[in-house]
């Protein structure tokens, strides 16, 4: 019996449909390969998947290619809005898990960037947030807020994310049709650890 797990970081997974034993390459089926892979997702301002490419690989190239194929085949999206309500593109990580009957899961990494800070504060109830970027055409962050409900719990310390993602990072362009860049949103998981000692 085939068993594909998907978890995902951002927006609520895309309305795919349920994955049958049809779906799961027969090349990697044969050689029972299993594994889990990252794929970001590029949808674009009129909620059309303009780019999936492989994020973190499975080691099994037909297992990338056929998570992509499963998104471009089955998902569907409400375009994005900033804002001020108007449409916009926006890239997320969408995470799945390749397994057969038998397979032992995979541990899987929980986020993509790692904030360090000096303690943990009282009010922190998870060391995670999921940020939400409004990026410029020139990948710079315009602005950074906490994803509905997927905070810290620490107010402080959302804040800190946001602050230092904002002056750290900056987002390769997503395209437009005619190849302008173009404002975006990027969804990205962060986790909090403890600086060393100096």
């Amino acid at each position: 019996m085939l068993a594909l797990i998907l978890a995902q970081i951002g927006p609520p997974a895309p309305g795919a449909q349920a994955v049958t034993l049809d779906d799961y390459p027969e090349l990697a089926m044969r050689l029972h390969h299993q594994g889990a892979v990252t794929v970001e997702l590029t949808v674009d301002s009129a909620g059309e998947l303009a780019k999936c490419r492989t994020a973190i690989s499975s080691g099994y190239p037909e297992l990338d290619q056929a998570s992509c194929d499963l998104i471009r085949k089955r998902a569907h999206w409400k375009p994005a809005t900033d804002d001020a309500g108007r449409p916009i593109a926006f890239v997320y990580r969408f995470r799945s898990r390749w397994m057969l009957s038998g397979g032992q899961p995979q541990s899987l990494p929980d986020t993509e960037r790692d904030v360090p800070v000096a303690a943990f504060p009282k009010d922190m109830v998870r060391p995670t947030a999921t940020l939400s970027f409004v990026v410029a055409p020139d990948g710079k962050v315009e602005s950074c807020r906490v994803a509905d409900g997927q905070g810290s719990g620490s107010a402080a310390l959302d804040k800190a994310a946001c602050d230092s993602m904002s002056k750290s990072e900056a987002f390769p362009p997503v395209l437009d049709r005619d190849g302008r860049p173009v404002r975006f949103i990027r969804v990205q998981k962060v986790g909090f650890t403890i600086e060393p000692a100096k």
